[in-house]
């Protein structure tokens, strides 16, 4: 029987079907057969990296793309979309994020990192007062696990920092506008963009939704 293969960095078990082979997944029939391949296709136009391969479930895109980093206006969602396996049933607990430049004078409570389903309806929440003020590698925990499934195929992880100077959060590039870095994209399905401001909580639904000229870096793990 064959064994182990690997895809660059990203070593794999064959697929069976009707197994608990592949990676750990259960293969339940056609339906685990398509899952691994969407994983593995994955893995290959990525040129061998996947979020798997450095322990996320999911990303906003590889971190060799974090190039830039720019603080947020005062009571500002700033939007990242991330796409999601719509075949798993992994549930995650943890978004890792990066402060470039901390924040200062910021108001108690009015900190979040918040995660909305496609349709734009809120998931969860979790204050980031003392991680707001922090440098480095930051990770806002949620009490109740989110479930991939319940996403609709991709989602959105928010950021909102209220003060007088909100944080610097790792993120691309910038493109020459918004409407280059979401080229084709409609605003509803943008990869970066802003949300209504003077928010001092995030909201129960995204709202209507800005394209912004870059993104912000998020990690999705268990």
């Amino acid at each position: 029987m064959a064994g182990p293969y690997t895809f660059g960095s990203d070593t794999r078990e064959p697929l069976y079907l009707g197994s608990t082979k592949g990676d750990g997944a259960t293969l339940g029939g056609i339906q685990g057969l398509v899952a691994d391949l969407h994983a593995r296709i994955d893995v290959l136009e990525r040129g061998g990296w996947s979020p798997s391969s450095q322990g996320y479930l999911a990303w906003a895109y590889a971190p060799k793309d974090m190039l830039g980093s720019s603080a947020a206006s005062s009571g500002v969602p700033q939007i990242s979309r991330i796409a999601v396996p719509l075949y798993s049933a992994a549930t995650f607990s943890n978004i890792d994020y990066f402060v470039v430049t901390p924040g200062s004078g910021l108001t108690a409570s009015q900190n979040y990192i918040s995660v909305y389903s496609s349709a734009g309806v809120k998931l969860g929440q979790v204050g980031q007062d003392s991680n707001f003020v922090g440098t480095g590698k930051q990770t806002a925990t949620f009490g109740t696990p989110i479930n991939l499934a319940d996403t609709g195929g991709y989602l959105f992880v928010s950021m909102l920092s209220n003060g007088t100077t909100p944080p610097a959060i790792a993120r691309t590039s910038s493109a020459i506008s918004g409407t280059a870095y979401n080229a084709n994209l409609a605003a509803t399905a943008s990869r970066g963009a802003t949300g209504p401001g003077s928010a001092t909580a995030p909201p129960s639904s995204i709202g209507t939704l800005i394209q912004a000229a870059n993104q912000l870096w998020f990690g999705l793990r268990t």
